[in-house]
């Protein structure tokens, strides 16, 4: 499906799949398909490595590329070489070895501000993730190793909003600018988590006014939480197969909706100021 919708799309918009294996916890949870492949607590990490490789080889090899969050510093090793581009949570943007372990990978990295609204964080790691780096990691043998890293040039600021309300909008983007007195570096807004209200069926809404307001807001990318049905489940012995068990999430017509008429609404912009 998405790999139909990229070709009638592909114009306008490059679609990057999320196939998010690690979930961080407030507290406790499921973890994820790479902890606890089998929903069931057995927690085979060993299984979880093996069949999360083997799902994004299957996505690749489909010509879709992967996102991915990058959570564990020890997971990264197994999976650098198959992700198009990495997510570093709200939670974990502050964190030195998430910062170095950014400035070693391939791909392009996003750092999302603060749950408390706080840009400076970000921008904060950007800068550390733009540099160069000697830290300890594994090394392609599965030892361990100091490694050196040149830097990322591809950091970029997400903003996902906070517990306070949504930054997405271009006053919002505005007063970040002044407050820091400085221009952003190139942005990828989350149309969900705070910038939603946690509302998943919000996220067209907020992607509606990002598109309006593009021109002038460095809007490089957008995020999507989507999946085959709406909404969310808990885990059980009778659940329904294509919906999320972690955060909600927009189901796939809702999904190809929006973007062919996101597309449709590039294409116009487009020609306008050909004109």
């Amino acid at each position: 499906k998405l790999i139909k919708l990229q070709e009638q799309v592909k114009d306008q918009i490059f679609l990057v799949m999320r196939a998010y294996i690690e979930k961080p916890r407030t507290t406790v949870g499921w973890k994820g398909f790479l902890y606890d492949p089998n929903l069931d607590g057995s927690s085979d990490l060993q299984l979880g490595l093996e069949k999360s490789r083997a799902l994004y080889l299957q996505i690749i090899e489909m010509g879709l590329p992967i996102a991915s969050e990058i959570l564990s510093p020890m997971a990264t090793a197994y999976f650098d070489d198959l992700l198009a581009w990495g997510a570093i949570g709200a939670r974990t943007s502050e964190s030195q070895i998430h910062r170095e372990i950014s400035s070693h990978m391939p791909y392009a990295i996003g750092f999302k501000n603060g749950t408390d609204g706080s840009i400076q964080i970000a921008l904060d790691a950007i800068q550390s993730a733009e540099n160069q780096h000697q830290f300890l990691g594994m090394n392609q043998q599965g030892l361990p190793a100091i490694l050196q890293s040149k830097g990322n040039p591809l950091a970029h600021l997400i903003l996902r909003g906070a517990n306070h309300g949504p930054n997405y909008d271009l006053s919002s983007i505005e007063k970040i600018k002044a407050k820091h007195q400085t221009d952003l570096p190139p942005l990828v807004i989350d149309c969900s988590h705070g910038n939603s209200s946690k509302d998943p069926m919000k996220q067209p809404e907020v992607l509606k006014q990002i598109i309006a307001e593009r021109t002038v807001s460095n809007v490089r990318g957008v995020m999507l939480e989507s999946h085959l049905f709406d909404g969310q489940q808990k885990i059980s012995c009778d659940m329904t197969y294509g919906q999320s068990v972690t955060d909600g999430c927009l189901g796939w017509d809702k999904t190809e909706a929006l973007l062919l008429e996101m597309a449709d609404q590039l294409s116009q912009s487009t020609l306008r100021q050909s004109a």
